[in-house]
């Protein structure tokens, strides 16, 4: 479910991405064939665009932020299960033998009596 957020998201930004293109093409045709003492309208228009554009930049980036985020907490999960599992295996082989086989024997006999 959320590799689907994750794809909505990234055809959102592609689509988005499009509109942008499409909005400098206009703005191009417009500056062509722009009317003399028409230039602070077209540049208006720009600007427009231009925030427009750095907003749209901006939640893309967060996305990002975010998945990357995912990742890192989940790597970071792996590393604290690796290291409890570490942790344990060395105690458990630090045991003096005479205390592990002890511990063997008293689980094996406990068990027989049952």
């Amino acid at each position: 479910m959320l590799r689907a957020g994750r794809t909505e998201r990234a055809i959102e930004i592609d689509s988005l991405a499009d509109l942008e293109l499409q909005a400098a093409d206009q703005i191009n045709q417009s500056i062509q064939t722009a009317a003399p003492g028409s230039a602070p309208i077209i540049e208006a228009q720009a600007d427009a665009w231009l925030v427009r554009a750095n907003a749209y930049t901006q939640s893309a980036t967060a996305d990002l932020m975010r998945v990357r985020a995912i990742d890192l907490a989940n790597a970071s999960a792996n590393v604290k299960n690796g290291a409890a599992n570490a942790a344990a295996v060395q105690a458990a082989d630090l045991q003096p033998p005479e205390e592990a086989m002890s511990r063997v024997f008293t689980f094996n006999n406990s068990s027989k009596r049952r």
